[in-house]
């Protein structure tokens, strides 16, 4: 007997034009804890345009990197919650994708 396991992507359920520093603050909270207890945030910084040499200082100089990270980009450039879903997708990260 197999079991199969589909798996959708059905997008943010918050707006996918959202700036990603209007989530909410429980929200983000949330979203950048679960990215933080282990390396998806590094992934996550990658597919973003970090380099090695800003991963690792974030990686050793910040308590929540993911956070760091977030808020970093998003004073570079505009960042919309539908922007920062499809980069959780293409991490394998569907689920802390799915907190959007």
């Amino acid at each position: 007997m197999f079991l199969l396991v589909y798996q959708f992507f059905l997008g943010p359920l918050l707006r996918e034009n959202l700036d990603v520093r209007r989530i909410p603050i429980s929200l983000e909270r949330e979203l950048t804890i679960a990215l933080s207890c282990g390396d998806q945030w590094k992934l996550v910084a990658e597919k973003l345009g970090f380099t090695p040499p800003e991963i690792r200082f974030l990686d050793k100089r910040t308590l929540n990197p993911a956070e760091a990270l977030i808020g970093y980009i998003a004073n570079q450039r505009y960042l919309s919650v539908g922007e920062l879903y499809d980069v959780l997708c293409d991490c394998d990260l569907p689920v802390v994708a799915d907190l959007l």
